[in-house]
């Protein structure tokens, strides 16, 4: 899946989002509205990982869709 579908889907997906990023929560995800690069951001700041770390953590979420 790219991140385009991603983005389309953002509201149905959410589940899935928060099912591997427990941290985040609903309105975390509103917020992002499907923005890769929020999505990235929270996921750094919530889990006090690397930026590029988060954002490798959602290539692999995406290869699993």
């Amino acid at each position: 899946m790219n991140w385009n579908a991603v983005q389309s889907r953002w509201r149905t997906l959410m589940p899935s989002i928060r099912a591997s990023w427990s941290e985040l929560t609903e309105d975390d995800l509103e917020e992002v509205g499907g923005d890769m690069a929020g999505l990235a951001s929270l996921i750094h700041e919530r889990y006090g990982l690397p930026r590029g770390e988060a954002e490798r953590q959602i290539e692999s979420w995406l290869v699993g869709r």
